[in-house]
């Protein structure tokens, strides 16, 4: 009865607990994400790979860069890639946009593709907070 459900209770609670700190210099360190979709025309595909092979180059050796990584859905159409950028912070990458391979390729890359940008933020711990009670 009581006494079980009571443990049960108290054994969620204390993963709960260890699950929170574990990832709560996570949720509030001012990491930005970002998700950028390329839809490359097909005949551009050797061009735009072209100008992306150096700014890949370039930007995983900035300070501040967690991840700059390519990447294509198994099932997705062809000649569709989305880039998962991961910063340190917002002034990283702030830094990164007014960088010269930056400036200089990614202008050109917009040529060869459409070009879709989303940006994410972490919650901070008081908004997950406020989420996991809704």
């Amino acid at each position: 009865g009581f006494t079980t459900a009571g443990a049960a209770v108290a054994v969620l609670a204390r993963r709960a607990s260890r699950l929170a700190a574990r990832h709560a210099p996570h949720a509030v360190d001012g990491r930005v994400f970002l998700v950028v979709h390329f839809e490359v025309k097909p005949a551009n595909h050797t061009a735009f790979f072209a100008q992306f092979a150096p700014l890949l180059r370039e930007s995983i050796r900035e300070p501040g860069c967690i991840k700059y990584q390519m990447t294509r859905a198994e099932d997705g159409p062809p000649h569709t890639y989305t880039l998962l950028e991961e910063w340190e912070s917002q002034a990283a990458l702030d830094r990164h946009n007014t960088l010269a391979h930056f400036t200089t390729h990614v202008p050109e890359m917009a040529k060869l593709a459409k070009v879709t940008t989303t940006k994410f933020e972490p919650f901070d711990a008081a908004t997950m907070g406020r989420l996991l009670r809704e």
